[in-house]
């Protein structure tokens, strides 16, 4: 059975994991506030309707949705470039058709891309999105 839960799980934890990117990571419905000093990133998880992906019994369900993960750095502090980097780093470790397991829920990788970069105020913000299906029979 899918969880919503165990898919933004999954997706923080191999998020947190990967070396190289900014350690102050905010989750959805947490008050975001950087420190002005130092980068940060906001994770926020949008997931479609789930589908039938088979019929019967034994059918299987399919949810799809994308995982926003913004960068934030401050404004002058680096460059657009060196952000870049960060943001490559993301998407080339959710490479497409890898497989997350989180408390026996799989979630795959579709694909990874940056988004355009907007300063707001004291920030140079850099979306990534990431998008992401999981299967699981239905009960």
């Amino acid at each position: 059975m899918q969880s919503i839960t165990d898919i933004q799980n999954g997706l923080y934890d191999f998020l947190v994991g990967i070396p190289g990117i900014p350690t102050a990571i905010q989750v959805e419905n947490e008050r975001f506030v950087p420190n002005i000093r130092n980068p940060g990133i906001r994770t926020l998880l949008v997931s479609a309707e789930t589908t039938k992906q088979s019929q019967g019994i034994n059918g299987l369900n399919r949810l799809s949705g994308i995982y926003a993960v913004d960068l934030y750095y401050p404004a002058g502090r680096t460059t657009v470039n060196n952000i870049n980097l960060v943001a490559d780093t993301i998407i080339n470790s959710y490479i497409e058709q890898l497989y997350i397991n989180s408390n026996s829920t799989y979630i795959q990788i579709l694909s990874a891309w940056r988004n355009t970069s907007t300063q707001d105020g004291d920030w140079i913000q850099i979306p990534v999105t990431i998008r992401w299906e999981s299967q699981a029979a239905r009960s």
